[in-house]
């Protein structure tokens, strides 16, 4: 616990000392605020005219009404944080979830050219045997057989052009999900700053 201070303050013309943890300079910003608080009287003759145990009541009465109103004022903030809070989670869980669904996607149409390949390569092999087994077709076979590896050059050239694409959206919806989880941050944050203000109006 930090070191009690006394600090010297002046309220309504009277200087006394205070002895506590808080800073000096909190203390003088509680002091300028009670002032202008009486400051607030000046023209009132009516305030001037009663007791003052009347006048200490009214500036007491003042002083918690400021408080209600700023306490209702962060309970708004509050509810406003929470809400903008619940958005940012139900829009970070629909990112998810397509993300999600945009991967087995993927997966899917990658199992899909897996398989195309794999048969294409097993009909590759059967034209080889085959080729190897009837020297009289082995031209046309070699012509077949050029004419599907340019086929399978172009569609591994058009799948590695669609997984280059789809890399590049997961890549923008990780940095999406990174803008959504950095914002819930700054609204925990704000809660603390918040529920810290809070306490310090308590």
């Amino acid at each position: 616990m930090a070191e009690k201070k006394n600090v010297k303050i002046t309220i309504g013309g009277r200087t006394i000392t205070l002895s506590g943890h808080e800073s000096e300079e909190y203390m003088q910003e509680v002091a300028a605020y009670l002032n202008g608080k009486r400051a607030s009287f000046a023209d009132d003759n009516a305030y001037w005219k009663l007791s003052e145990d009347m006048r200490a009541i009214m500036l007491q009465l003042n002083l918690a009404d400021d408080y209600f109103k700023e306490k209702e004022r962060a309970s708004e903030l509050e509810r406003r944080l929470l809400t903008e809070r619940s958005q940012s989670e139900s829009a970070l869980h629909r990112v998810r979830a397509d993300q999600e669904e945009k991967v087995r996607a993927m997966k899917k149409q990658l199992d899909e050219t897996k398989k195309l390949l794999e048969k294409s390569r097993s009909e590759v092999r059967r034209l080889l045997d085959e080729s190897a087994r009837r020297e009289e077709g082995l031209s046309r076979k070699e012509a077949d057989l050029a004419r599907q590896r340019r086929e399978m050059e172009t569609a591994s050239e058009a799948l590695k052009k669609e997984m280059e694409a789809r890399l590049q959206l997961e890549k923008k919806t990780g940095e999406e999900i990174d803008r959504v989880l950095e914002a819930r941050e700054a609204l925990d944050r704000a809660l603390d700053r918040l529920s810290q203000t809070r306490r310090g109006l308590s």
